[in-house]
């Protein structure tokens, strides 16, 4: 079933405050086992108001954080292969700073690769790659995209002495557009 590969942890409330107006949080996270390769966490982190913990007391809550994350994470396990993409998305804690200015991110993803050892004593090749999107609602976005490939010599010598060789090259493109533009 469902909920023999996986687990739900809710946490909510909800009630109306003096004036009549609603007021609520809700606050959850969940882990999936697809399969044997694949897994889905998240979370998913919300109030009526920014100022409802402060108002309300709200068990395991850190009333001073600025902001409420939620997310949803894909990983994917592999014999030599690992991956992952995270989607973020924020809700302002914070008076007069309204949730629409906090960046969106679109995702941030990480994945490795390894190759099967070369050498007898165990050398392998491997190759990174990682990014990240993001974009603030309004016109500013910035994106970065990393690859980086390396390899990795471990050496035993005949009395025992365990050294390695490693090395790699990394680059890094950025692209970021303020959404200004020259009036010039």
């Amino acid at each position: 079933g469902l909920f023999s590969k996986g687990k739900v942890e809710l946490q909510t409330s909800y009630t109306k405050d003096d004036d009549d107006r609603k007021q609520g949080h809700i606050q959850s996270s969940f882990e999936y086992d697809v399969n044997e390769s694949w897994r889905l966490t998240g979370g998913y982190n919300r109030t009526i108001t920014d100022t409802y913990f402060r108002r309300y007391n709200v068990l395991d809550v850190d009333t001073s954080q600025s902001f409420l994350t939620s997310h949803l994470t894909g990983e994917y396990y592999g014999n030599r292969l690992y991956g992952n993409a995270t989607l973020y998305n924020f809700q302002s804690l914070q008076e007069g700073i309204r949730s629409e200015s906090i960046p969106v991110i679109l995702p941030v993803f990480n994945m490795r690769y390894t190759t099967k050892p070369f050498t007898q004593q165990g050398g392998i090749m491997y190759s990174d790659i990682n990014g990240a999107f993001i974009n603030d609602r309004n016109h500013f976005k910035s994106n970065r995209l990393s690859l980086t490939q390396g390899v990795t010599l471990p050496y035993k010598t005949s009395f025992g002495l365990m050294t390695q060789l490693s090395g790699s090259v990394r680059m890094d493109g950025y692209s970021v557009d303020t959404g200004l533009t020259d009036m010039g």
